[in-house]
């Protein structure tokens, strides 16, 4: 199974888990699949629990998603057909995060679909089950946290990187949707978030405007000091970094790494 259908079911998995009370329920509440390919699965094959290994286990996740794949083409349900009723994929969230409107007044809305589309671009790293929407904290509500898989980080050499350095467990995000750029109060907002809220050094702060000069000078400092990271996006940057994971999970490594030397030796 291809990774961009892969990451499709496993979002269907996710999303199903959040609404269902047991595995014979189960994919009869999934959105992305027809009927047809609900029978000999919901039938008691799978168990809640296998479900829920799915999340966070390949192996799982193929097997089941091969079972639901094979149940359409029993049926006589194209591929194509089942591609254009799963969730929406990588480019449909970035372009549905370009089209949410500007001002504070759409802020939550903003934050909402980069709750989506940001995990989903980070892939396996992420346990997008656990994504928490409007956190609280000190002073104020975090954007989301991304909870991330401990255990895989080892797989990826900048992730292990930033678990050592940053003490990461979680990732915090903050997302600006204004038409102005986001400045040094929002750089200190994030810190203060860090600070309060024990999820590790490293964040991520998505400005659709950019940044003043000042706030690249403190995110600046802290990349060369290595004492804490927080990597700015802009617009621009989320497209770069979801094409970059469209290209695979060792790309989208590679460019996380390009962003972060690029901040440390401007």
């Amino acid at each position: 199974m291809n990774r961009q259908k892969r990451r499709q079911l496993r979002e269907l998995l996710v999303r199903a888990l959040k609404d269902s009370p047991s595995g014979q329920e189960f994919l009869r509440i999934l959105r992305g699949l027809p009927e047809q390919a609900k029978g000999g699965i919901v039938s008691g094959k799978y168990e809640r629990q296998d479900f829920v290994d799915a999340i966070s286990t390949d192996d799982m996740l193929d097997r089941i998603a091969s079972d639901a794949l094979a149940s359409c083409s029993g049926a006589g349900i194209s591929r194509e057909t089942i591609d254009s009723e799963v969730e929406p994929g990588i480019r449909a969230l970035l372009e549905e995060a370009r089209s949410t409107q500007y001002g504070p007044k759409y802020g939550l809305a903003y934050g909402a679909v980069l709750a989506k589309l940001i995990p989903e671009c980070l892939g396996r790293v992420v346990n997008q089950a656990t994504v928490r929407v409007e956190a609280r904290a000190s002073g104020g509500w975090i954007d989301f946290v991304m909870p991330l898989r401990l255990a895989v980080l080892g797989e990826y050499p900048l992730w292990q990187a930033w678990r050592d350095d940053y003490a990461i467990r979680k990732i915090i995000v903050e997302a600006k949707s204004l038409r102005t750029r986001a400045g040094s109060d929002d750089v200190g907002q994030v810190i203060r978030y860090q600070e309060t809220a024990d999820l590790g050094r490293c964040a991520f702060l998505v400005s659709r405007n950019g940044f003043t000069s000042g706030a690249m000078g403190q995110l600046r400092k802290f990349a060369r000091g290595r004492e804490r990271l927080i990597l700015p996006f802009a617009e621009e940057d989320l497209h770069d970094l979801s094409e970059a994971s469209i290209a695979g999970d060792v790309c989208c490594m590679d460019y996380l790494n390009d962003r972060q030397l690029a901040l440390a030796s401007a």
